[in-house]
């Protein structure tokens, strides 16, 4: 909560202590505090008709281009009493959120970092071994709620990559965030040593509990060195 609903929610108490207490005020007070705080600045506002409904959701849109994704939809969303009383993230804090994970994943603080799994084995050939990198995509402040891992299987002879297998593998909640693969290669540096297996992962924000088929789609590519 931030500081002006915070101010607000203490002014509402102190309101209701007063008017317990007997106490008369103004009936202005409230209201002129109240209008101080512009809906934009709302983390949250409520939609109360469909116009309204396709206003948010056109500038939900224009938003998510302007941050490399789009939203989706499987048809047109109706307003109704479910969604009238369910809050909606504002415009505002959309953007706001967008922007924050922007930061995060250009950090690679959201996927960790490369873990090489403990499971390297000799193969038929004493020059040859396999190993197991593994990179986790964890869900922000609720890790443990949802995991999304990519690995990389690498075989090597006598030092040098003959064979990489790349998969994936999710645990958990799949909302508000989905993550899924649509592409998977790798390249292999000039020494064949080691290289990079790259993952093309589509992520879905869903946006309002409400509204289960809407959300915000992006691409990124992950990346994970063996």
């Amino acid at each position: 909560m931030n500081r002006k609903n915070a101010l607000k929610g203490l002014l509402c108490l102190l309101v209701a202590v007063l008017v317990l207490s007997g106490v008369m005020l103004p009936q202005n007070v409230l209201a002129q505090e109240t209008d101080k705080i512009s809906p934009e600045q709302e983390e949250y506002i409520y939609i109360n008709n469909q116009s309204e409904l396709d206003s948010l959701i056109a500038e939900y849109t224009s938003i998510s281009s302007k941050h490399g994704g789009s939203i989706i939809s499987e048809s047109r969303v109706i307003f109704d009493d479910n969604i009238k009383n369910t809050p909606m993230l504002s415009p505002k804090a959309f953007e706001a959120q967008l922007t924050e994970e922007e930061i995060v994943a250009a950090s690679e603080e959201l996927l960790g970092e490369t873990t090489p799994v403990t499971d390297s084995k000799p193969g038929l050939l004493k020059a040859t071994t396999s190993k197991t990198y593994k990179k986790t995509d964890k869900m922000p402040v609720f890790g443990f709620l949802y995991k999304y891992t990519m690995y990389a299987q690498v075989t090597r002879s006598s030092g040098k990559v003959t064979k990489v297998s790349q998969w994936t593998e999710q645990s958990g909640l799949s909302y508000p965030i989905k993550l899924s693969t649509t592409r998977k290669w790798y390249t292999l540096s000039s020494s064949k040593k080691n290289g990079t297996a790259y993952f093309r992962v589509k992520k879905q924000r869903y946006l309002i509990p409400a509204i289960p088929d809407l959300a915000h789609e992006s691409y990124s590519t992950q990346s994970l060195k063996f």
